[in-house]
């Protein structure tokens, strides 16, 4: 008895070798993704310490933060049981869990971000097109 390829039992050969393929450069393309955003934040903290401090404060207030996260998954639970949407469900569960009510923009945009915000405009407003002046402002040598 001969095998056939190509029935519905089997396929022939060179398209499970295209499924393999397919995946493969998924996966390259997910790798290579998470590398170049891993190096951009790297970049970012080295080359820009003074701009990332800035915002030092407000992400370890955001990650330390005291969250109900209970009270967070009950209330999704009782809106998508009365019926309720489920994205708008999961919507207000962000709100919620990542952006309580009782954040102001103060908290958000800590004085020191104004003030460099105010710098870099005023930096920008007076720049006359001089690129090695773009980069001795935007990549300060400590000396």
């Amino acid at each position: 008895m001969a095998i056939t390829y190509g029935t519905k039992n089997r396929p022939p050969r060179r398209e499970q070798n295209r499924r393999h393929s397919n995946a493969g450069r998924g996966a390259l393309a997910r790798l290579l993704t998470a590398a170049g955003l891993f190096f951009l934040c790297f970049v970012g903290k080295t080359q820009f310490p003074q701009q990332t401090a800035v915002y030092q404060q407000y992400l370890t207030e955001a990650l330390t933060g005291s969250t109900d996260f209970q009270a967070a998954f009950s209330a999704l639970g009782e809106e998508l049981a009365q019926g309720g949407d489920p994205l708008e469900a999961v919507g207000d569960w962000c709100v919620a869990v990542f952006a309580p009510a009782e954040t102001t923009v103060d908290e958000i945009l800590p004085a020191a971000a104004n003030v460099l915000l105010s710098e870099e405009v005023q930096f920008f407003l007076t720049w006359d097109g001089d690129a090695a002046a773009l980069c001795a402002h935007l990549l300060p040598v400590e000396g």
